[in-house]
């Protein structure tokens, strides 16, 4: 699937490699969480989580981005717990 994919660099920090997107990938996977510095738009961070079933299985996730002047990746990065709270609260809406 990767070897199908344009990687045309949208900013400075967009990744163009298809080994490099391979290896971000699995890192994603492993820590459930998805970070985006400045790789779509110069000046805006982006952070997701992902929203499981009861079986672990992934059918959403939540999100928020925001400008690096307001939010630098650094501080966003606090928000994190609260992300994976929200999310499980979420999660359970997929069972009922």
């Amino acid at each position: 699937m990767v070897s199908k994919l344009d990687l045309s660099p949208m900013t400075k920090n967009t990744i163009t490699d298809k080994a490099e997107l391979i290896k971000e990938v699995a890192a994603i996977r492993k820590n459930q969480i998805s970070i985006d510095n400045e790789e779509l738009f110069d000046g805006i961070i982006a952070l997701a989580v992902p929203i499981t079933d009861s079986q672990g299985r992934f059918y959403s996730s939540l999100a928020f981005q925001a400008p690096v002047f307001r939010l630098p990746l650094k501080d966003a990065q606090n928000y994190i717990p609260h992300l994976r709270k929200t999310t499980k609260e979420l999660s359970t809406l997929a069972d009922e």
